[in-house]
């Protein structure tokens, strides 16, 4: 085991959390409280973006974690990086599609991205 490395996912980890939770908190609650500018014609939608945005960030550091899980555990390890980078951006998909029930177009983005990684040899 790659100490460094594990100690950088864990590092990882625990800023996404922290970006999450704090962010939530001190940031977008307060943001989305705000007049924005309305997206294709809704200020709802912007506000659905903003957050599945920044929220997004954090599912990122978190597969990035994971790819530094994976490294500091060697060749020996039992997932692809491959595989972690699939599912990354199948979260990523999951997040827009859901967050912005379909109307924000990069769900498709992410998951033929997700599609493409995880078939590919």
């Amino acid at each position: 085991m790659n100490i460094l490395l594990f100690v950088a996912a864990i590092l990882t980890f625990l800023l996404g959390a922290v970006h999450s939770a704090l962010g939530e908190r001190l940031i977008i609650r307060r943001l989305l409280g705000l007049e924005l500018p309305k997206l294709a014609g809704s200020s709802r939608m912007m506000r659905r973006s903003v957050w599945f945005a920044w929220h997004l960030t954090t599912v990122l550091m978190w597969g990035m974690a994971a790819l530094l899980l994976n490294m500091s555990l060697g060749t020996s390890s039992f997932v692809s990086a491959r595989t972690i980078i699939g599912c990354i951006f199948v979260a990523c998909a999951v997040l827009s599609l859901g967050a912005t029930r379909g109307k924000h177009f990069s769900w498709v983005i992410f998951g033929v991205i997700a599609i493409l990684t995880l078939i590919s040899r």
